[in-house]
């Protein structure tokens, strides 16, 4: 709890360092300063230059009597600025404007301005070769059709080449699988023990093993796999 520094009421607060219970307070205060801050000075009673009523100043720089009064005649001179630097005629067609601060008379002259101050290139469509004019120079098709055609082929591309990645990875799969098929040795005790535990745990079986005794069993890997090319001639 705070006592606040112009109602001197008590207010709560989370901000430790706050003065004030509320934004009127604040502004009030905030006015009393600028009014200490001019020594000598009075308030005042002066006529605004907007509605000619007269009221009390309640700072040096009160000059209209209400905020109405002061929107009004920002309004109005923004008016006359705009009027004094405004155009009188479209850019594009030369047309009389009616409004103050536009440049076109319409959104067609807008863009047609547009386009003829941008860059124009020449290019030859991807995929039929028909030669076009365009201002967007990553463009690379002349119509949405050739577009459309350029896509098909990409996804046909790329589906063509995931389906590829599958096979040689079904073809590695099988050939890991032969040669732990018939492998001599135990199925935990080569370098490929996971690849031999999914291969037990779909089915599959192995028919040879190597006794449990035999002596420096993990060096015989490779005298009891198959060769590389022996399974690919097979295959």
């Amino acid at each position: 709890m705070k006592r606040c520094a112009q109602c001197e009421r008590m207010f709560y607060n989370r901000n430790s360092t706050a003065k004030y219970c509320n934004q009127d307070c604040y502004n009030e205060a905030a006015r009393s300063r600028r009014v200490k801050n001019y020594m000598g000075w009075t308030p005042q009673q002066v006529q605004c230059p907007q509605c000619t009523a007269f009221f009390t100043q309640r700072s040096v720089n009160h000059r209209y009597c209400t905020r109405t009064c002061f929107k009004a005649m920002k309004r109005h001179q923004t008016y006359i600025r705009l009027k004094a630097t405004s155009r009188t005629e479209c850019k594009h067609c030369l047309q009389p404007l009616t409004e103050l601060g536009r440049v076109f008379c319409s959104t067609t002259c807008r863009n047609k301005h547009k386009y003829i101050a941008r860059q124009i290139y020449q290019k030859n469509c991807a995929i039929c070769g028909t030669e076009f004019k365009t201002s967007n120079k990553h463009r690379l098709h002349c119509s949405k059709s050739c577009s459309n055609k350029a896509t098909n082929r990409k996804k046909q591309d790329e589906t063509a080449m995931r389906h590829e990645a599958y096979l040689k990875r079904q073809r590695l799969r099988e050939t890991m699988e032969r040669r732990v098929k018939e492998s001599k040795m135990m199925p935990l005790e080569t370098a490929h023990s996971d690849a031999i535990k999914a291969f037990l745990q779909r089915g599959g079986v192995i028919k040879q093993f190597q006794p449990q005794d035999a002596e420096q069993a993990n060096t015989a890997v490779p005298e009891n796999f198959w060769s590389y090319d022996q399974y690919d001639a097979e295959i």
